[in-house]
This record gives structure tokens, C-alpha cells and sequence, in this order.
């Protein structure tokens, strides 16, 4: 494949074969909202063929870092459509990513709220960025199965929020220890419920909010992003290729 030809992703034809990597950038105002430097950023990138966006939080609860932007307000949406419009000008495609940090966040980022997580499992051996300076990671809270469906449908909502926005397509971030991942590994899921334990029930949350995003925008505009044999953030997966393989073939 050479880099500078035309590619097919999904239903789109990309321009070329290159593509732009998520990076954060914590460039968002307090209430999660992305500015005209955002609008820049984006544009100067947009001759990559793909781009998929900084990590967006799907809700105020998904929050982990100081100054990154979110997809739940209609101010949030209404601020990505430039960002969106800008890309499609110069001939790019954008993808949202779509993000909850679980325990990868701090209760002085999350207006005073403890983390949540698969399990009351903290970090150790890291320091989270806040606006006070580096912390130690907090224990966080064990979600209830309430919440834990609640959260599949604030994924859903993003993804059709995104697409309200003008972005080609949604990415979930299951990777590098985030809460999808946080449910997908042994290391960080205790659970003894239908999300914890056998292979299969650790994978559910992921299938799950994947069936949810697919049913709100089409299977041809939405993505996933794993990591399995990353250990950021305290992850480990004692039987990637097993317990990757059974979640794949599901897609």
C-alpha cells in the first residue's frame, strides 16, 4: 500500500493512507468546550487522510484530566462543529474519540466526586495531573450494575452527540487502562457479577457499549481502540491473546 493513495474506511474514501493518532491536549475551557486554537490545531492536520480526535469525555462523570473536552452539553457539541466544518474544508475525515477515565481521574478534577472503576481498585505507583499540581491516585468506588448501564448509554448518547457535531465516525478508547479496559482486565476487575470473573463477563461491558454506539450510528462509523498487552496505568492482562480473540469475533 503507498501511503499517498486513496483508501477505503468503512463507506469513506480517505485521501490517503495516512493517519493521525489521538493525542490529549488539555486545551478545553473548565466547562469542557474547545476553542478556536482547537479549530487551528485540526486544520492544519486535516491532509493526514484519517484523523481521530483527542479523547473526548462522554460525560461529566468521565472526566479524569483538567481541561479536556467533553460531547454531553449541546455547548460542547455546538463548539466541535467547527472544529468538524474545518476539517471537511481542507478534505479531512474525523473521527471522535469517545472516552471515560474511570479511576484515571481525581475527585479535585471531578468537582469534588470519587473516581468509579470495575472494582475499588486504585493505581499505585503513579501520580495524576490536576490543576493542584501531581496527586497520588484516589481508591476509587466500584459501580453499581445501575450505573454501569447507565454509563453503555451515555457512551450511545456521545456517539450520536458526535455525529450531531459533524464527525465521520466514533472511536471508543477501551485502551490503555481506561474504564473500558479497567472492566476488560483481571488486574483491575474483582467482580463476581455478570461484568467480572470469566473471560466473558469482563468483556461484556465493551460489547456491550460497542452494540450500543454500532445501533446509534451505523457499523461503518464506529471504531475501537484496545491495548492488550499494554500495562499503563497499573493494567495487565494475564491472557491477551485468549481473552482478545473471544471479544473480536464478536465485531
Amino acid at each position: 500500500m503507498k501511503l499517498l493513495e486513496q483508501a477505503n474506511l468503512g463507506n469513506m474514501v480517505l485521501k490517503n493512507s495516512m493517519a493521525m493518532a489521538p493525542m490529549t491536549r488539555s486545551r478545553a475551557g473548565m466547562d469542557g468546550v474547545v476553542g478556536d486554537s482547537t479549530v487551528l490545531y485540526y486544520r492544519q492536520r486535516a491532509s493526514a487522510g484519517l484523523i481521530i480526535s483527542e479523547a473526548i469525555n462522554i460525560s461529566k462523570q468521565a472526566t479524569g484530566s483538567p481541561l479536556t473536552p467533553g460531547i454531553y452539553t449541546q455547548d460542547q457539541i455546538n463548539a466541535w462543529k467547527k472544529v468538524t466544518r474545518a476539517v471537511h474544508e481542507e478534505g479531512g475525515v474525523i473521527y471522535a474519540q469517545l472516552w471515560h477515565t474511570g479511576r484515571v481521574g481525581h475527585s479535585l478534577v471531578k468537582h469534588g466526586e470519587q473516581p468509579v472503576s470495575a472494582s475499588a481498585l486504585g493505581i499505585q505507583g503513579q501520580q495524576h495531573f490536576t490543576m493542584e499540581g501531581m496527586k497520588d491516585y484516589e481508591t476509587p468506588r466500584a459501580l453499581t450494575i445501575e450505573e454501569i448501564k447507565q454509563i453503555i448509554q451515555d457512551y450511545k448518547q456521545a456517539a450520536i452527540n458526535a455525529v450531531e457535531a459533524g464527525f465521520d465516525g466514533v472511536e471508543l478508547h477501551a485502551a490503555f487502562g481506561y474504564l473500558p479496559d479497567q472492566f476488560l482486565a483481571d488486574s483491575s476487575n474483582l467482580r463476581n457479577d455478570e461484568y467480572g470473573g470469566s473471560m466473558e463477563n469482563r468483556n461484556r461491558f465493551v460489547l456491550e457499549v460497542m452494540q450500543e454506539m454500532v445501533a446509534a450510528v451505523g457499523e461503518n462509523k464506529a471504531a475501537i481502540r484496545l491495548s492488550p498487552t499494554s500495562t499503563y496505568n497499573n493494567i495487565s492482562h494475564q491472557q491477551p491473546v485468549e481473552q482478545f480473540t473471544a471479544l473480536i469475533i464478536h465485531f
